[in-house]
């Protein structure tokens, strides 16, 4: 919350930081969320609000933290920062991401996988 609060506070009443974006995760497990989507024009929700994966709320139209960072992770190409933890622990956001730490937030970073070795050939020596 107060890294939220205190970034807000500077967009806001500073004027400062116009191109970042920043979402309360808490605020976004909310039903209600879903009509304040259209308050973040550059972000894709792919669901109506953050939910946890297999639940309910999940099949009525919610959407995980996985499935918000494939949605969203090639449209902020200086990244996405997670403060905190996230709202729910049974997330398959990690089979995909990790993060790193930067300051006192984490840069959330997509796993690629390792690349494949070159098969041997006749000219291997």
């Amino acid at each position: 919350d107060q890294q939220w609060t205190s970034i807000r506070y500077q967009q806001v009443c500073e004027g400062k930081y116009p191109g970042v974006t920043i979402l309360n995760l808490s605020l976004m497990t909310y039903k209600w969320w879903e009509h304040k989507r259209a308050l973040y024009k550059t972000v894709k929700f792919p669901g109506t609000h953050y939910v946890p994966e297999n639940s309910v709320a999940w099949r009525d139209g919610g959407f995980t933290f996985r499935e918000f960072m494939d949605a969203n992770t090639k449209l902020f190409p200086g990244g996405i920062y997670l403060g905190g933890k996230l709202n729910y622990a049974n997330e398959k956001w990690g089979e995909a991401y990790t993060t790193v730490p930067f300051g006192i937030v984490a840069r959330i970073e997509p796993l690629t996988p390792m690349p494949a070795m070159p098969s041997p050939t006749d000219q291997t020596p």
